[in-house]
């Protein structure tokens, strides 16, 4: 592909990613674990949603890539099918023994949509904004959530070249897509739905609901953020 894979395109570059390439990419992925998971008959499983796996072509569509790991999706499969994606991007249930279902794409998206908003690898040590530890990318931005500053997790080289209201949506999909309990993440037809603005997005979990004894933060800083409902 023309524009190389989006791991290159957001670790290997010199210029950063326009935010609205950053928001295209992200729908485009969407939709297609949409075709995926709801139009092929039987329905398809990508397992190994990651950057690397993701590829840009002239106009930067971004195009899902390596089924290597892909199986078939059936509900009335008895059998069990681990999962072997890579570790960061893996959904919780899937690192078990359990049956590979279309909501261990949805969890591996939620992870990509973080790292595609923050230009940070999952793994990426960061200073917990709440105690004093490290935390990873998705502990971080659950973290931010709880104190109602999501937008910190932003990549800091867009500076102010960014649409807030939809970074702001982003970053709360992300986060319904990272629950724990696979049956309450979104359908991939939902989340195309969430990012084209057809279907309002879902309450947060109040797990990730900004917390009363959280530290107050700045008039400025609390313009500039947008807390989670």
């Amino acid at each position: 592909m023309p524009n190389g894979s989006l791991q290159e395109a957001l670790f290997g570059s010199s210029s950063p990613l326009s935010w609205d390439r950053r928001f295209s990419i992200i729908l485009d992925i969407a939709q297609a674990l949409a075709f995926l998971h709801l139009e092929c008959d039987p329905p398809v499983v990508h397992g190994d949603i990651k950057p690397s796996n993701v590829l840009l072509g002239f106009d930067f569509q971004a195009k899902i890539s390596d089924f290597g790991l892909s199986r078939v999706f059936s509900r009335e499969l008895s059998s069990t099918t681990s999962m072997r994606g890579t570790v960061c991007y893996v959904a919780p249930e899937c690192h078990g023994c359990e049956r590979l279902m279309e909501k261990a794409d949805i969890y591996s998206f939620g992870v990509l949509i973080l790292v595609i908003v923050s230009g940070r690898r999952p793994l990426h040590v960061l200073s917990s904004p709440v105690k004093l530890e490290k935390a990873n990318l998705v502990s971080w931005c659950r973290q931010l959530a709880q104190m109602g500053n999501l937008l910190e997790l932003v990549d800091e080289r867009l500076k102010s070249s960014y649409n807030k209201e939809q970074a702001g949506l982003c970053i709360n999909l992300a986060l319904l897509c990272l629950q724990r309990i696979p049956e309450l993440r979104p359908d991939s037809g939902d989340v195309v739905k969430i990012l084209e603005g057809e279907m309002e997005l879902p309450v947060v979990p109040c797990e990730f609901s900004p917390s009363p004894n959280a530290r107050h933060l700045s008039r400025s800083r609390r313009k500039a953020s947008m807390e989670v409902e």
